[in-house]
C-alpha cells in the first residue's frame, strides 16, 4: 500500500494550490482534495475538488472537479514461490533446503505406507493408523 499512497500523494501535491510542509500535512491536504478515487486494473482515477487546485489547473466554472489518472499495478500479497531446478542449483544445497527435501520425502514415504496398509486391509481406517503411530487423526489426514 505505501506505493499507492506515494503515487497518489505525488500526483495530487503537484496540482495543489499550496504545497504542504510536513508529511502529515500532505496526507491531510490530499485527503481533503480528493472527491473520489476509482481503482482500475492498470491505473487509479482520482477526482479532485477544484478549490484545492492551482489556478492554471482549475477547470471552467461549470465544472468543480478535475480528473487525473495515476499509473498503478496491483501486487500480490502472497510470497513468490519458485521451483528450483536441481541441475542449475548449487550442488551442495543449503542445509535448510536439504532438511525440507528430506522431510518431504519421508512424509511421502509414510503416506504411501499408510495407503498400502489401508488398501491391503492391515488397518481398518485412519483412526487406527493415528493410534498405531501415536499421531492425532488430524496429523494423519494432513500428511
Amino acid at each position: 500500500m505505501p506505493a499507492i499512497d506515494d503515487a497518489v500523494i505525488a500526483a495530487c501535491v503537484a496540482r495543489m494550490a499550496s504545497e504542504p510542509k510536513s508529511a502529515m500535512e500532505r496526507r491531510l491536504s490530499v485527503r481533503a482534495a480528493i472527491e473520489r478515487a476509482e481503482v482500475h486494473s492498470n491505473h487509479l482515477t482520482l477526482v479532485l475538488k477544484a478549490d484545492h487546485l492551482q489556478q492554471q489547473d482549475r477547470v471552467p466554472d461549470d465544472a468543480s472537479m478535475e480528473t487525473i489518472s495515476v499509473p498503478w499495478q496491483p501486487t500480490s500479497c502472497r510470497p513468490t514461490k519458485t521451483i528450483v531446478n536441481a541441475t542449475t542449483s548449487d550442488p551442495e544445497g543449503s542445509p535448510s533446503r536439504e532438511k525440507q527435501r528430506d522431510r518431504l520425502l519421508a512424509t511421502i514415504a509414510r503416506s504411501r505406507n499408510w495407503m498400502d496398509d489401508l488398501l491391503s486391509g492391515r488397518v481398518p481406517d485412519l483412526e487406527a493408523i493415528a493410534v498405531r503411530d501415536g499421531l492425532s487423526i488430524r496429523g494423519v489426514r494432513l500428511c
